[in-house]
């Protein structure tokens, strides 16, 4: 998939910016990823941490059945942003492949194309949740009488805002091409705190969800508009008038079509293990299985942080040879490994002791063994997140394949080993769909890439030392002592391996430089 040559390319040279000086190199080099992944980390938890502190004041201060409105209302929200269609990332590699190589008039015209498209598929969608409105506040959803035309304004103000929520994603896209995640989070760190702040302070003064909600929107056009001058700041020769291309929207198009397939089809694998666990079994299973889950799955910042900062890396060199893709999938391996394996070992040593502290002993007797099937699996994922990016930036029909085949194999399985094993059978069968999809993407990758070879072996490795590492765990007493002598044994012994037979000389060298002396 490749953009449609210009039948008489235009040369530009641009002024002296960013824009105009990065090569694939820039792109490319560990200390801009490195950079990149702190930021994207601390763009993810900044809000997190707001959140957890102002939540519980919203729930007292508005009350359950308010803040339950909110919520289900932003969900609705977020689940238009299937209007997205992909186009983010499909910016992000298409500017990519187009930086440093001469190529401006291109980036303008995959940016307004993917503006275009954003603006006009976001706008349908805002339309049909304006109409659906009415029905969701007073028939779909079961909101209290009282607040029901008080929903109602408040679905039709989200309408207003998803334009904004939606085609802001080009701005990200493009801005994430140039590798300037620093701007991207610096905005997402400011309107996370003001969404959640913001309510707070209003919900001081009054009880209503309008004025809310109006300022949740206010605060969604302002980042838009905020989003929008990073960009012209960043490339000054982007065009203010809307200008589509026609022979950009097919390789957009159809870049997000693969793309929104994934993207469809994820809530299916996050959450139809509950929905059958609430038939089959009962609503206090779904408690006891949810609450570890969203618990471990936060461990997903770490890959995605990295994961994020890779693809435009991944897209800019898979334009050219693709060997400087292959030798980031080599190094993240490395570094991600020790990363996600350490709280993943954590927490499986010591599940039945978090979830005691954290909730309560009874809790934890029913949702330990859960926790601990979980944690191998979120392992088992994050290290499938490596080549399901490289494959996205090269081939991204194969991973949409792939879960269209697991999609249906997965339902079955998970209904299979709930009836067999109830709550825990559940986790066990979200863990094994994680270990089949890390297995075959790795596959995939190695076939569509066979210099990927060296990367995969050594994923490989340290996927099987952490998968022995914590099948060990079973042999272990419920004494915290020998748990936590286990742990500081196995991942000194992890990262002597790694270090001596994983690692190759020029790697430990690159981490730690021998100063040469005259």
């Amino acid at each position: 998939m490749s953009i449609p040559a210009r039948s008489q390319p235009i040369e530009i040279v641009t002024p002296d910016t960013i824009a105009g000086q990065l090569l694939e190199a820039d792109l490319t080099s560990g200390s801009l990823l490195a950079r990149s992944t702190i930021w994207n980390l601390a763009g993810y938890l900044a809000p997190l941490v707001v959140a957890v502190a102002v939540i519980p004041f919203l729930i007292k201060r508005l009350g359950t059945a308010e803040y339950g409105v909110l919520t289900i209302a932003w969900g609705v929200v977020g689940y238009f942003g299937i209007f997205d269609m992909g186009l983010s990332n499909a910016l992000t590699k298409f500017v990519a492949e187009c930086i440093g190589r001469e190529s401006q008039e291109d980036i303008n015209d995959i940016f307004h194309t993917g503006l275009a498209l954003l603006l006009g598929s976001s706008v349908c969608g805002a339309i049909l949740l304006a109409m659906l409105a009415r029905p969701l506040a007073y028939s779909w959803l079961s909101v209290p009488a009282q607040l029901r035309s008080e929903t109602c304004v408040v679905f039709r103000l989200f309408a207003i805002a998803l334009p904004f929520v939606v085609s802001v994603a080009c701005f990200r896209g493009t801005l994430g091409a140039y590798q300037r995640f620093d701007v991207i989070n610096k905005i997402q760190i400011a309107i996370g705190t003001v969404s959640f702040a913001g309510p707070a302070v209003l919900a001081l003064f009054s009880r209503n969800l309008i004025p809310i909600v109006a300022f949740l929107v206010a605060s969604r056009i302002i980042a838009w508009l905020v989003y929008l001058y990073c960009c012209i700041q960043l490339v000054p020769a982007l065009p203010l008038r809307l200008y589509p291309s026609r022979r950009m929207i097919r390789p957009l198009v159809t870049f997000g079509g693969w793309m929104s397939i994934c993207n469809l089809l994820d809530p299916l694998f996050l959450y139809s293990d509950r929905m059958i666990l609430g038939v089959v079994v009962s609503m206090n299973a779904v408690a006891f299985y949810a609450t570890p889950f969203d618990m471990v799955s936060r461990l997903w910042l770490i890959p995605d942080a990295l994961n994020t900062a890779l693809f435009p890396a991944y897209a800019s060199s898979m334009k050219r040879d693709g060997r400087r893709a292959t030798a980031l999938l080599e190094k993240a391996g490395h570094y991600l490994f020790p990363l996600i394996l350490a709280p993943v070992l954590l927490v499986t040593l010591f599940a039945r002791q978090i979830l005691t502290v954290w909730i309560d002993a009874s809790f934890a007797a029913h949702s330990a063994v859960v926790l601990q099937w979980l944690a191998a699996g979120v392992l088992l994922s994050s290290l499938a997140r490596m080549p399901w990016t490289l494959l996205i930036a090269h081939r991204p029909d194969l991973p949409a394949k792939l879960v269209l085949f697991e999609a249906p194999v997965y339902l079955a399985v998970v209904y299979g080993l709930i009836r067999l094993y109830g709550l825990e059978g559940a986790a066990m069968a979200w863990t094994c769909r994680c270990g089949f999809n890390c297995a075959v993407l790795h596959a995939l990758t190695w076939r569509a890439l066979p210099d990927s070879y060296r990367a995969i072996r050594k994923n490989a490795t340290m996927l099987t030392m952490g998968t022995l590492t914590l099948a060990g765990t079973v042999l272990l007493p419920d004494a915290i002592t020998p748990r936590g002598v286990y742990m500081a044994v196995a991942l000194v012994a992890i990262a002597t391996i790694t270090w001596f037979c994983v690692m190759s000389a020029e790697e430990r060298r690159e981490l730690i430089p021998v100063p040469e002396f005259s």
